[in-house]
């Protein structure tokens, strides 16, 4: 995560992707999807896998967060960098859906709930985060 333009680059290990565990390693072949589909729809649980589950996503994901907001100042701007799966999750969270609400939801003002790359736009401030546009694919947010 970058605090501000002049700021180094931080690679933050607590922002990394869910861990599936021995799902990561496995040949997505049609019965491999379902496997890894059916484990996002079950709270994104991949702990039979050797891999997280929801809680331990959102409890390392919030730590962090939390470490952003004590050291930002007002005004800052923050650019985190993650996977599709990571922001699923907290869009969702923050929404107070599910990945199948949050998909319905996104579905329903014509965009996608997840891109492969896009850029979504949060506000944190004293009374938490808040999500302020849903990911728009990168060719639609340079329009705007």
């Amino acid at each position: 995560f970058l605090l501000n333009r002049s700021s180094d680059l931080t690679i933050e290990k607590k922002l990394q992707e869910v861990c599936f565990g021995s799902l990561e390693a496995m040949h997505m072949d049609e019965k491999g999807l379902k496997t890894f589909y059916d484990c996002h729809l079950n709270h994104e649980d991949f702990t039979k896998y050797g891999g997280e589950n929801l809680a331990m996503v959102k409890k390392r994901w919030r730590f962090i967060l939390n470490k952003i907001y004590l050291e930002a100042k007002d005004g800052d701007y923050v650019l985190i960098v993650g996977h599709g799966t990571m922001y699923t999750i907290l869009a969702a969270d923050l929404l107070h859906m599910n990945r199948l609400e949050l998909e319905e939801y996104c579905s329903k003002q014509g965009k996608k709930y997840t891109y492969n790359g896009g850029i979504a736009r949060f506000l944190l401030d004293h009374k938490g985060i808040h999500l302020e546009a849903l990911m728009a694919d990168p060719q639609d947010y340079l329009q705007e």
